[in-house]
């Protein structure tokens, strides 16, 4: 990593290169990782997966952005999921996704609690439900 010239052979770093054009896991994770990427869309997952029934403007109200930011986010969802799945319903969309993206949000959650800062897992939505 010195940037002092190649330390492997031509035939090493093509190798290598190969292998790294054919792992689909890693460019399925890249997509999810950047459709988490996002706090309006994980907030609005949380409350789709929360909360059910919800019309695209209380969404808007309830996340502070506008009815076609939601409507925006609604459809980079549906791509992921009818991409990896050809699935189309919402309700699908939404369980596909909430399944990969909880464990990566359990995680991040976890780790902020251990670090001592508030989480979402701190605040009471009982009575919204």
């Amino acid at each position: 990593m010195k940037g002092e010239g190649q330390t492997m052979s031509e035939k090493q770093i093509a190798e290598v290169r190969q292998s790294l054009e054919s792992t689909p896991d890693i460019e399925e994770t890249a997509d999810l990782m950047n459709l988490a990427g996002n706090s309006t869309r994980l907030k609005l997952l949380y409350l789709l997966d929360n909360m059910k029934e919800l019309c695209v403007c209380d969404l808007a109200d309830m996340l502070g952005v506008s009815v076609s930011a939601v409507s925006q986010h609604l459809s980079k969802l549906k791509a992921y999921v009818k991409a990896r799945s050809g699935m189309n319903t919402s309700d699908t969309v939404v369980g596909a996704i909430s399944d990969h993206l909880r464990m990566l949000c359990d995680e991040a959650i976890r780790n902020a609690a251990r670090d001592g800062r508030k989480t979402l897992m701190d605040r009471d939505f009982t009575p919204l439900f």
